[in-house]
């Protein structure tokens, strides 16, 4: 997911799957998208009971002034600003209690972070 409306629906659907809490790791796709739709995003992602934002994926893109991944996690309630993948993994590993649900949601290498939960990195 890496549209508001497809992270509302996955987080909805994990919801009620999740034996606990959902555990959101999220990577926004291009800073445009994340300008265009923070607000949207931070109001999507405030559905996880713990929303990690990693760095945009840029993609083709530039940076945009303003417009970062940690600005996001503050909007967000219960945002939490993952300066790396590694530094989510790592946050996750200390987070996580037995139920939770960990999903990655977003374009780009953010899947990573589940190999790293799952080999232990």
């Amino acid at each position: 997911a890496h549209h508001p409306s497809e992270v509302i629906a996955s987080l909805d659907a994990a919801a009620r799957m999740a034996p606990s809490r959902v555990i959101c790791i999220f990577q926004p796709h291009t800073y445009s998208r994340t300008a265009g739709l923070m607000d949207d995003f931070a109001a999507a992602l405030s559905m996880a009971d713990l929303p990690i934002i990693c760095p945009i994926f840029a993609a083709r893109e530039a940076p945009i002034p303003g417009v970062d991944a940690r600005t996001l996690a503050d909007k967000t309630r219960g945002g939490v600003y993952a300066p790396t993948l590694e530094a989510a993994a790592q946050y996750v590993r200390e987070q996580a209690q037995a139920g939770d649900l960990i999903i990655t949601m977003g374009a780009g290498d953010v899947w990573r972070v589940g190999d790293m939960l799952r080999q232990g990195d």
